[in-house]
């Protein structure tokens, strides 16, 4: 009796609501503090190459870094944002929206003077 190849899960489509996959590996975001600092982080083709070479392949999720929407929403250096031309020009890859958590380095903001503001649920008077 012959017998039979498996293809592992690993390389087996999944599908979950939506989305389908074609297979099941899934990329980790790129280092996040990498982004050339112009004194407001932009996403450099570091960034660029990293997505383009690991989302060349239809139905692969590829889980982005985040990113500041606002100066003033800050608190790590170099990391993207998508609040000036500069840094939507630099995010040749979409990016993923919220997040669960937010953490803030407060010495960073204290080195160039910065006050944090919410990102969202703020009540603006």
């Amino acid at each position: 009796m012959a017998a039979t190849q498996q293809t592992p899960a690993l390389f087996k489509p999944i599908k979950d609501g939506r989305l389908t996959l074609r297979h099941r590996i899934i990329s980790c975001p790129f280092d996040p503090l990498s982004s050339i600092y112009l004194p407001c982080s932009v996403p450099g083709p570091q960034q660029a190459s990293y997505y383009s070479q690991r989302g060349s392949i239809p139905g692969t999720l590829l889980i982005t870094e985040g990113t500041f929407i606002s100066y003033d929403a800050g608190g790590y250096g170099n990391v993207p944002g998508i609040y000036i031309d500069e840094q939507i020009k630099g995010a040749h890859f979409p990016r993923a929206a919220g997040s669960a958590f937010r953490t803030v380095r407060l010495r960073v903001l204290r080195r160039v003077d910065r006050k944090v503001a919410a990102t969202s649920c703020v009540d603006r008077g």
